[in-house]
C-alpha cells in the first residue's frame, strides 16, 4: 500500500516524492476516468488536480476538494479501497535514470522497465484515438523496421 507524508493537490503541501506517488496511483485509473496518463514528475499542476477531482467524483464525493491527504478517503481509494479500486500492480519504476546518487542505476537495470500503461491494450483505431487523439498515418516500412508508420498530421 502506497503512503504519502503530506497532502498532495489543491492547497496541499505537494512534496515532490508524495506527488510522484499520487501521480503513479492516479495513472492506474486515468483510463477509466476518461483522462490521459499523467507525467510522473512530482509537480502538481492542473492535470494532476483534474485527475484527483475526477477520481474523487468516482469515489462518490459530492464536493471533491482536489487534494489527497495521507490518511484520507482518496488515498485509500487509490490504494484499492473504496468504489474505484483497481487491481494491484507493481510499483512504477523511476521516471528518470538516477545519475546523482547512484550513477549505475537507471531504466536499463530495472526489471519493471518500461512501465505498463495505465490502460488496457488498444485494439482498434477508435480506442487509440480516445487515448492519443485522432491522426492519419500511412504504412512506411524501413529496412530495420518493417512495421514503421509515417504520421500525416
Amino acid at each position: 500500500m502506497a503512503t504519502i507524508s503530506a497532502s498532495v493537490g489543491r492547497n496541499g503541501v505537494n512534496k515532490p516524492a508524495d506527488a510522484r506517488t499520487v501521480q503513479s496511483l492516479l495513472n492506474r485509473h486515468v483510463g477509466s476516468l476518461g483522462l490521459r496518463p499523467l507525467v510522473v514528475d512530482g509537480i502538481v499542476g492542473p492535470k494532476t488536480i483534474e485527475a484527483i477531482v475526477a477520481f474523487q467524483r468516482r469515489l462518490g464525493m459530492s464536493n471533491p476538494d482536489g487534494r489527497v491527504d495521507p490518511n484520507g478517503r482518496t488515498l485509500a481509494g487509490l490504494n484499492g479501497g473504496g468504489a474505484a479500486a483497481a487491481p494491484a500492480s507493481p510499483p512504477p519504476p523511476p521516471t528518470t535514470p538516477s545519475s546523482s546518487s547512484n550513477p549505475g542505476a537507471g531504466h536499463e537495470r530495472d526489471p519493471n522497465w518500461p512501465p505498463k500503461p495505465a490502460f488496457p491494450p488498444l485494439t482498434s483505431n477508435a480506442e487509440r484515438a480516445a487515448i492519443f487523439g485522432s491522426f492519419e498515418y500511412v504504412h512506411d516500412p524501413k529496412p530495420n523496421n518493417p512495421e514503421n508508420i509515417r504520421v500525416l498530421g
